[in-house]
């Protein structure tokens, strides 16, 4: 089960390797690391602190909510648009 301050360590790739957004070793860096797809300036400190997401859960735990959105709705062709305009920038 994932929790809400989990995320993972890859932009680009499926894994189950992460971090804890409440890792007070984050907080320094943290509005980068959510709004850019470049992690490269924080590469080891990923790496030392990323753990496996079913392991388990720490006190501040709190269950995400995963919902799934139909390909063919407004809102998922809305997303895959912004998402190819994000790429097409980077």
């Amino acid at each position: 089960m994932y929790c809400n301050h989990f995320i993972t360590d890859k932009l680009d790739e499926e894994t189950e390797y992460g971090i804890c957004l409440l890792d007070e070793e984050f907080e320094p860096y943290l509005e980068e690391i959510l709004e850019n797809r470049e992690r490269s300036a924080y590469k080891d400190l990923i790496e030392k602190k990323n753990f496996e997401c079913d392991k388990e859960a720490c006190e501040k735990f709190e269950p995400a909510e995963i919902f799934y959105i139909d390909d063919n709705t407004p809102l998922a062709r809305a997303l895959k648009k912004f998402l190819k305009k994000r790429t097409e920038k980077t």
